[in-house]
């Protein structure tokens, strides 16, 4: 912990609601593939579980860390998040069961128990927020960086598709925002992985910008060799 930009401290309620409300509209994103799966247009196997944990794990323990600091505004994102994330899992659980009740049930308490758990073990200061804090860094770290996992593939083939440039932008607003409000309240453990966040979608950025005017330089290459060529024919 640092003193943090003091003269910033006026507008750290109205940055609290914009990144809850950032944070959450990420969090809310995968609605639309589970209502793909309940469609029948996708299976549930392409949803990537251990992100599904990751997320649950995460907003578990920034909620239980920024109880500790008391900070409700970022309390309450995590919460909300984490009804979001919780949803996923049972959704997803509930598929995994193959519709099976006693199997889906069982599949429940696991899930119960070990958020409760999680919960207990971080809330209760078994840890120092220091290293509560080291682990927030180590799994947000995890989780902000995903967006670019396909930076290297997308870079090599020129396909743009392979960046959700939408869920790039919102994750350059979470993460630029987070790291603020880290910086204004003098928090390291909030700062470090948001900044690298910031930084993994800033990057994603860019590659997809000149994906783009590579491909759109390409196009008009072809366009333009193509009229050469229809010239020529008619002469």
């Amino acid at each position: 912990m640092f003193e943090g930009i003091p003269f910033l401290l006026p507008i750290k309620p109205y940055l609290s609601v914009f990144n809850t409300i950032i944070t959450v509209l990420l969090n809310a994103a995968p609605l639309f593939s589970f209502i793909n799966v309940s469609r029948g247009r996708e299976s549930y196997t392409n949803i990537p579980y251990l992100m599904l944990i990751v997320n649950v794990g995460n907003n578990i323990i920034w909620g239980c860390y920024w109880i500790r600091q008391d900070e409700f505004i970022s309390f309450l994102c995590s919460l909300l998040s984490g009804v979001f994330s919780t949803a996923y899992i049972t959704w997803y659980n509930f598929f995994a069961s193959n519709k099976n009740i006693g199997k889906f049930l069982l599949y429940l308490l696991c899930q119960i128990i070990a958020e409760a758990c999680t919960i207990y073990f971080f809330l209760y200061e078994f840890l120092t927020l220091k290293q509560v804090g080291l682990i927030i860094i180590f799994i947000s770290t995890l989780q902000y960086i995903a967006p670019a996992q396909n930076l290297v593939k997308a870079f090599k083939e020129k396909n743009d598709k392979l960046i959700p440039i939408v869920s790039t932008i919102c994750g350059c607003l979470c993460s630029g925002g987070w790291t603020l409000f880290g910086l204004i309240i003098g928090d390291i453990n909030c700062i470090i992985p948001n900044g690298l966040g910031l930084v993994s979608s800033i990057l994603t950025g860019l590659v997809w910008i000149y994906i783009k005017g590579t491909k759109k330089k390409e196009e008009k290459e072809d366009e333009e060799e193509l009229g050469e060529t229809l010239n020529d024919e008619e002469k």
